[in-house]
């Protein structure tokens, strides 16, 4: 017995793991954003993540987790060279957010 996978299979499989990665990436972002709490005197520290960084941990997450859900429900009509080209620049810019957003000195 041949077993074949179905047309767009492994491409559903890759874009169903960039959207649980890009998922619980907007989900940490909305706690880290919603449970900050900036101290109101007028001395304070602003808070991090402040109100301009909120693309970096909201915004951007949840655009791609809408673009993975499109791209999995059509990967099997999505031309190949579309989808490595997309998860290409998913990882290249998942890799930018984590570089931008982390810690640092």
């Amino acid at each position: 017995m041949n077993h074949v996978p179905a047309k767009g299979s492994k491409r559903r499989l890759v874009f169903a793991l960039f959207l649980g990665v890009w998922l619980l990436r907007l989900i940490l972002g909305v706690i880290d954003v919603t449970g900050r709490h900036v101290p109101s005197y007028p001395d304070a520290v602003r808070g991090f993540p402040d109100i301009g960084q909120m693309g970096l941990y909201v915004a951007i997450p949840a655009v791609f987790v809408v673009v993975n859900l499109l791209m999995f429900v059509f990967a099997s009509k999505l031309p190949k060279w579309v989808a490595i080209i997309a998860a290409a620049l998913q990882i290249f810019l998942l890799l930018a957010l984590l570089f931008f957003s982390t810690g640092g000195i």
